[in-house]
Order: C-alpha cells, then sequence, then structure tokens
C-alpha cells in the first residue's frame, strides 16, 4: 500500500490483489516506522483501478478487520478464507488458487 501511495500522479496499476494485508499497524513494533504516519487511502485509490483481497477469518497475525479495512477504504472485494489461518506454508497453503482466480479476474476485466 505504501507503494501505491508514493506511485507518482498518472502511474496507475491496473489493479492489485492482496493476501493477508494490512494497512494500519497490527501489533508487531517491527512495523511500527512503516505506519508512523497515517497511510492516505485516497492516494492509494488513485494508483489502482481495482482492489480484490483476501483474508482468513482466524488469521493470528493479521486479523480479518484488516481486510475490512481495505474493503471498505479502498473498496476491495474482500474474500474470506474460513480456517485459513495466515494462508501460508504453515497453514498448509502451499498454493492459493483463490489468489490466481482473483488476478485473472481483474486482467479479464482489464
Amino acid at each position: 500500500m505504501r507503494y501505491l501511495e508514493f506511485l507518482g500522479d498518472g502511474k496507475i496499476a491496473g489493479g492489485v490483489v492482496s493476501v493477508a494485508g494490512f494497512s494500519e499497524l497490527i501489533g508487531y513494533e517491527e512495523l511500527a516506522s512503516f505506519f508512523a504516519a497515517p497511510l492516505d487511502y485516497e492516494k492509494v485509490k488513485r494508483s489502482a483501478k481495482r482492489f480484490k483481497a483476501i483474508a482468513s477469518d482466524n488469521d493470528p497475525h493479521v486479523p480479518q478487520k484488516c481486510g475490512e479495512i481495505l474493503r471498505d477504504k479502498l473498496g476491495a472485494e474482500l474474500t474470506i478464507i474460513k480456517s485459513g489461518k495466515h494462508l501460508n506454508t504453515e497453514a498448509g497453503f502451499f498454493k492459493l488458487p483463490v489468489a490466481l482466480e482473483k488476478l485473472n479476474d481483474l486482467i479479464k476485466s482489464g
């Protein structure tokens, strides 16, 4: 999201797929400096045509509310994976077909 925030005028991504994404501090002190300044959601919105967010309902690191924030602030289409934990290999995810599906949706819609 920070990349999109500072992408620059006239540069627009066709779309963004976020998996277990977050745009605010989520309790990890190592990330505190990254979120010292609040994210400018309006700049982020202007830097991409569409947003899709994928979150889990039981992620131990990134709460589901983070996906809901992306939905509410960026107009992202939110997909919730039931019992997906952090959607990584530790949670048994070696592939994430829903992410590919969402990316293909973005490509097809231009």
